[in-house]
């Protein structure tokens, strides 16, 4: 995660110092001034105080602005973007080139600098410098306020330039960051999102979405829109649910299923204590890795009273051979999330036991499915088949298919994805009476004629699952 916060461009490549006599280079929190040549020993710029902090350091000048400064003679010392791997603050610090010593503390806070663009970053740097002055302007977020503008000229005293507040219009979130034992007494971490008008005296419905660790972006602004393959959080808050964002700490449990039961069913058994969660009412949801996350999930617990998965597998020796993407499929197994460290040959039964197909017969949870047949990133015969497999037990299971769209829905097929799954979750986690599309069904002959979205009386529940192509 932490690779992503930092600038997209590649700092080992690029941030050489004049005529090339030094280049500058990160180890996991420290910055370090390096001769290439090897005649002098490495300077730790830093001095191990991001090491010993646990603050990562980044330089907030790419190296072509830091190459331009030194050639110019202008000052050494040099912004530094830091980001607290503990609490998730994030703020600035200066550094002196060529001296190892203590960075100076500008100003840290429960903030995230930048652009944020659903689980990426643009390439703009996170803050811009004027021409002929020392200002800069930067953008400036947490999870309670929206991205504004800011210009500052010395990074601990910030004046706001614009004042956007799209969160005064909803019932909006509130975060908080928890710590809890996973399997092996591992100490883990999620965020908690909890409506602002939250009463600890009630219990509420809650739902865990996952995709890998997400803990670093507590102080991230989550624009409030359809969902588009996972849940829009604040939507889901704001109509009385909690979610819960648990980090898969896939470097202790290294396979991909396993490592996802750990994470989530330990966190859901953690919060399930809690006085103002209904454990009767957990439902799970995620999209892509998460959504295959949720489909083995399912296959090997029966806590969770709904689950939703959106573009998620299900048989990963049937990925392998699929040529999705060229030869990606293949190393996206061997080296990517599959993280097998080898062919289905040589290690044939991790294959067999991360593949949520093969304990279909297993699930008792009601599940949504989403799963497009123009899917350019996972295949859609992974849905069909999942689905026709928990069909075929009688399962209570329901597909979506939305014509035209990929691995993630948008306009009129994501209001439509959000409302299917708001009346999926309400049904199971709020005892809401169900609709038409869950209880009969709406085949593909029936597409732009009925929807299916009306409410059957209170009582009527659905059976095993038919699809509802959209």
């Amino acid at each position: 995660m932490w690779a992503d916060l930092r600038p997209t461009w590649d700092p080992n490549s690029k941030t050489w110092l004049a005529d090339d006599g030094a280049v500058l280079i990160y180890d996991r929190y420290d910055i370090w001034q390096v001769d290439p040549a090897g005649e002098k020993s490495p300077i730790n710029l830093t001095n191990g105080f991001g090491r010993s902090h646990h603050i990562k350091f980044t330089l907030l000048e790419n190296g072509d602005a830091l190459k331009r400064n030194s050639l110019s003679g202008k000052s050494s010392r040099q912004l530094l973007q830091a980001f607290n791997a503990d609490n998730k603050e994030m703020g600035f610090y200066s550094a002196l080139l060529g001296l190892s010593k203590n960075p100076e503390l500008l100003s840290m806070g429960p903030y995230f600098y930048g652009d944020w663009m659903g689980h990426g970053y643009s390439k703009a740097p996170p803050a811009l410098k004027a021409r002929d002055t020392c200002i800069y302007l930067v953008s400036r977020m947490n999870a309670v306020k929206a991205p504004n503008y800011f210009v500052t000229n010395d990074f601990k005293i910030f004046r706001p330039l614009s004042d956007v507040q799209p969160e005064n219009t909803w019932n909006w979130i509130t975060d908080t960051l928890l710590h809890w034992k996973s399997t092996g007494g591992v100490i883990s971490a999620g965020i908690l999102y909890k409506p602002e008008n939250f009463d600890p005296k009630k219990k509420y419905p809650i739902i865990f979405e996952y995709y890998e660790n997400r803990s670093d972006e507590l102080n991230l602004f989550i624009r409030p829109e359809p969902s588009d393959g996972e849940i829009n959080i604040p939507f889901f808050v704001s109509n009385g649910y909690l979610v819960f964002v648990p980090d898969i700490l896939h470097d202790r449990i290294t396979e991909a299923g396993p490592g996802a039961y750990a994470a989530v069913v330990s966190a859901a058994q953690y919060l399930a204590k809690k006085p103002f969660v209904d454990k009767k009412r957990m439902g799970i949801q995620g999209h892509s890795f998460g959504g295959y996350e949720t489909n083995y999930l399912v296959t090997h617990t029966n806590i969770f009273a709904a689950a939703c998965s959106a573009s998620g597998l299900c048989d990963l020796i049937g990925l392998y051979g699929s040529g999705m993407r060229g030869s990606y499929s293949m190393y996206w197994a061997e080296n990517g999330q599959g993280r097998f460290k080898g062919t289905p040959w040589q290690v044939q039964q991790e294959y067999i036991r991360n593949s949520p197909i093969f304990q279909a017969n297993k699930v008792n949870t009601p599940l949504l499915m989403m799963q497009n047949e123009h899917d350019g990133r996972v295949p859609f015969a992974q849905g069909i088949e999942f689905f026709n497999a928990l069909q075929r037990m009688s399962k209570k299971a329901w597909m979506l298919q939305y014509d035209g769209e990929d691995h993630s829905v948008s306009g009129a097929a994501a209001n439509d994805f959000n409302t299917r799954m708001t009346q999926f979750f309400d049904h199971y986690l709020k005892g809401a009476p169900a609709p038409k599309w869950m209880v009969e069904g709406v085949p593909a002959s029936m597409k732009g004629i009925d929807n299916g979205l009306a409410l059957e009386p209170a009582g009527i529940e659905p059976g095993p699952g038919l699809t509802g192509q959209q």
